[in-house]
């Protein structure tokens, strides 16, 4: 029976891809503390790659709670038949526009926490730690680039959000060359770190 009409909305996916959410974030929490305990009782003690992967996981939390949002306010794994007519999903759009910028800035930080635990590793050769220093500014850069487009990725910006505004009123950028770009970034961050992995060996 369609959602629609009784006002009743049949869950169907929507429950497994809000478990996978909240379940990512469990085993992701387990990891940090596992990481934390191993520190606790090792030689090499806290350093700020720690520090560092805590905001990170602060970060991951909070974008659990704004994707569960996000789901359930789009009624993302629902069939379109169960869908309630005439509901707004603007506010599930909000939560949206707010998960990329959580998502980009929570990846860019759990780069920094490894580029960090690679500084603290390995801090014998010069040429390394020149290698490890660029792809961290690199990432600091890139991540910043990325929040400002998304910031602007739509004129007038309330258009990445708010599905009232026609077409014709609206300017946004090409997300497949977006994408792109950043796929491209991830390319590049791979090649030097198999640069750093060579040189490691070589050392």
């Amino acid at each position: 029976m369609n959602g629609g009409e009784d006002g009743y909305v049949y869950e169907g996916q929507q429950q497994v891809y809000l478990g996978f959410v909240v379940g990512c974030t469990v085993v992701s929490g387990i990891v940090v503390v596992l990481r934390l305990w191993s520190r606790k009782i090792s030689s090499y003690g806290f350093g700020w790659d720690d520090y560092v992967m805590m905001v990170a996981y602060f970060l991951m939390l909070c974008q659990t709670i704004v994707t569960y949002q996000y789901i359930k306010l789009t009624f993302v794994g629902i069939h379109i038949w169960d869908v309630p007519k005439n509901v707004d999903q603007t506010a599930g759009y909000v939560w949206g526009y707010a998960n990329q910028f959580l998502y980009n800035t929570t990846l860019a930080i759990t780069k920094a926490s490894a580029l960090l635990f690679l500084w603290r590793l390995d801090r014998h050769s010069r040429l390394v730690m020149h290698m490890i220093a660029g792809v961290f500014y690199l990432n600091l850069i890139c991540v910043l680039i990325v929040l400002i487009v998304l910031t602007f990725q739509c004129n007038p910006i309330r258009a990445a959000f708010d599905g009232a505004i026609l077409p014709e009123d609206k300017k946004c950028i090409h997300q497949g060359a977006f994408l792109l770009a950043q796929l491209s970034w991830r390319w590049l961050r791979i090649y030097w770190c198999s640069r750093y992995q060579r040189r490691l060996r070589i050392g």
